[in-house]
């Protein structure tokens, strides 16, 4: 019998020391899956950040440039109403002539 008890203690202590590694491996892996969740996180959020500054990037050329348009069409339009309002002026006096003597008969 004691060579048997002898064999049951070194089973229970490969059964023990087995149930040790295998806590210590779920240990380990618990962390290496909370540190990869953790790193995950940090990468969705730094992207997230850096997608925001790229949109808002975008979005401020793309302002500026339709800002830069308006200011060009609107000088574009002023111009040419200067230039009709200029020849106006140097046609009404034909005009008011040509009028004058269409009324008049003259």
């Amino acid at each position: 019998m004691g060579t048997e008890t002898g064999i049951l203690d070194e089973i229970r202590k490969a059964e023990d020391n087995c149930r040790e590694k295998i806590e210590q491996a779920r240990v380990d892996a618990t962390k290496i899956v909370s540190d990869a969740l953790k790193k995950a996180e940090e990468i969705s959020t730094r992207y997230e950040e850096e997608g925001k500054k790229s949109a808002d990037l975008l979005i401020e050329t793309n302002r500026k440039k339709i800002q830069e348009e308006g200011e060009r069409i609107l000088s574009a339009a002023r111009i040419e109403i200067e230039n009709i309002k200029k020849q106006g002026e140097a046609s009404a006096p034909a005009a008011i002539l040509f009028l004058k003597k269409k009324i008049t008969g003259t």
